[in-house]
């Protein structure tokens, strides 16, 4: 590469937003669960003594 030759480099790779930490149901909750690299509560199914979560 000579003088004044441009090069493209890719930018970092931004981290997704972490939004929202439930979903309605579990296929939801994976969907978000895995780019988020984070659990994400399965509302739907939420009781008095359990919780529900989808794993990363």
């Amino acid at each position: 590469m000579g003088a004044g030759t441009a090069v493209a480099v890719p930018a970092p790779a931004q981290p997704m937003p972490l939004g929202p930490a439930g979903a309605e149901d579990a296929a939801s909750a994976l969907l978000m669960a895995r780019p988020r690299a984070r659990r994400i509560e399965v509302t739907g199914e939420r009781a008095d003594s359990t919780t529900t979560r989808a794993e990363p």
